[in-house]
């Protein structure tokens, strides 16, 4: 048995967790053959010295990757790679995407999910349901995947009309995002997401802080995540509205979401004049910055006349001045978790 190095190091700037890149760092270097089968993996104490972290982040890596089966423990020895000699088979994952023209966010997850499933021996498939201009679900995609064997299915985002549709098939699914109490037949639960935990951190720092009044800016596409909101909200005594925006689509998108959110606030400027919430939160990042471009025509204030939060993702959310508060959601890490 030969002994080896880690062959990286740490991206102390990655948004990933040090157990996570070290787990990622081994799976990788055993595909790529620098560890092969009888190799020894550097013991808790040198794995720590050489990445500088604690021995419980190096242990809790390598349990991950004996639970997998990727190492094994040897009296004598210690963690000794073990890769499978055949491929593991472990079952069909069918993954349901709830798509848009611009959903970059889904498409990652789903990028990031095929990945850890192929590698983990489940097949992979997935199926897309398109939503038209009014709302209607086209639904061809979904059954012609549901017609070959499943034995799991994953819901990328809430939506009741494909949530019912995977009811009635007895396959057992998980939704991804969102969250209830009355589960629907066949759903075995939901997996938060890094945003929805973000969520219920800013639905108790609102509590906290004294916030009476929130309204929530989004358009009807995304009503299920704003009833979600305002229910949180609501649990916690502070009176919620819904400002909606319209539905935009294809090319162009950005420029026209920037004007739906100016739209917005200059339509509330002539209603309200100088009454506002206490709080704005917007469910778009390009319709903020909308809006953000209005309150500056208009001589609102932020955060003096008005608070404000948005949702973004990184690498794609708009520039923001230090007074705009926004849940940043990470598409790649959130594929990893799920």
């Amino acid at each position: 048995m030969t002994k080896k190095p880690l062959p990286f190091k740490l991206d102390r700037t990655n948004s990933d967790s040090f157990k996570s890149q070290l787990v990622e760092g081994i799976r990788e270097a055993i595909r790529a053959g620098y560890y092969r089968a009888g190799d020894v993996l550097p013991s808790l104490g040198e794995a720590a010295a050489a990445l500088k972290v604690s021995d419980i982040v190096v242990r809790g890596a390598y349990r991950t990757l004996a639970a997998e089966g990727l190492i094994v423990s040897r009296k004598g020895y210690g963690s000794v790679v073990h890769p499978p000699k055949t491929p593991i088979w472990r079952g069909r994952v069918l993954c349901v995407s709830v798509d848009f023209d611009f959903n970059l966010q889904q498409r990652a997850i789903v990028e990031r999910l095929r990945a850890h499933c192929l590698w983990n021996g489940y097949q992979f498939a997935q199926a897309t349901t398109l939503t038209d201009r009014k709302g209607r679900v086209d639904f061809r995609e979904l059954d012609r995947a549901l017609k070959r064997p499943v034995d799991f299915a994953l819901l990328i985002q809430p939506k009741d009309e494909i949530e019912q549709r995977l009811s009635r098939t007895g396959i057992p699914f998980a939704v991804v995002g969102g969250g209830a109490d009355d589960l629907p037949h066949g759903c075995v639960g939901w997996i938060p997401t890094s945003s929805e935990k973000a969520v219920g951190q800013f639905v108790i720092k609102c509590h906290r802080r004294g916030v009476r009044h929130v309204e929530i800016v989004c358009c009807k596409r995304i009503s299920s995540f704003a009833e979600r909101m305002m229910n949180r909200l609501e649990e916690r005594g502070i009176a919620t509205t819904i400002g909606w925006v319209p539905d935009v689509w294809g090319v162009g998108r950005v420029e026209v979401t920037e004007r739906s959110g100016f739209d917005f606030v200059r339509r509330n400027v002539r209603k309200r004049k100088v009454v506002w919430p206490d709080l704005y939160y917007v469910c778009d990042d390009h319709v903020a910055r909308g809006m953000l471009m209005a309150f500056a025509a208009f001589g609102v204030r932020v955060p003096e006349d008005v608070r404000f939060v948005c949702s973004a993702m990184t690498g794609f959310r708009p520039v923001f001045s230090k007074s705009v508060a926004a849940i940043v959601s990470d598409p790649y890490p959130n594929g990893d978790e799920i």
